[in-house]
């Protein structure tokens, strides 16, 4: 899957920023606070509208894309979160499921697997600290 931007322009926030991310490829994206590196994140992930550019999927036009296909496609985790239910960390890891319209179990497993939180699925989610709140959070992103 790649994922790029094309003359991205967001008024206040980005410039002109063209980028092609590609798969196996890691990317950085540094800068200091306010230089737009959430809007360019929120934008490539089809929540903040491209403004003069355009973002493309895998050279489709993201814009162009149902919601349930981009969901599908395309993981975004904010840096603020708010969990509003107190239920169960495995329930909250399920909700990444939802684009997909299944339950799997195998991708749950594995999401928490993969963050070595297994011992705190049956716990509630607003009981957790800052940080299991963040990888509960990042395991909902990888179980879709």
């Amino acid at each position: 899957m790649r994922l790029a931007a094309a003359q991205l322009s967001i008024a206040e926030r980005l410039d002109r920023v063209s980028l092609i991310l590609e798969p196996g490829t890691i990317t950085a994206i540094c800068g200091p606070n306010g230089a737009g590196k959430s809007s360019l994140l929120e934008a490539l992930a089809g929540l903040l509208p491209a403004g003069d550019g355009a973002v493309f999927l895998d050279r489709q036009q993201i814009a162009a894309l149902p919601l349930r296909e981009r969901a599908r496609r395309i993981g975004y985790l904010p840096q603020a979160h708010e969990i509003a239910w107190d239920v169960p960390v495995r329930s909250l890891v399920e909700l990444g499921r939802l684009p997909h319209g299944d339950r799997l179990a195998a991708p749950v497993d594995a999401a928490l697997d993969a963050l070595d939180i297994r011992d705190l699925e049956k716990r509630r989610a607003q009981s957790l600290s800052g940080g299991e709140t963040a990888r509960v959070l990042l395991a909902r992103v990888l179980a879709g």
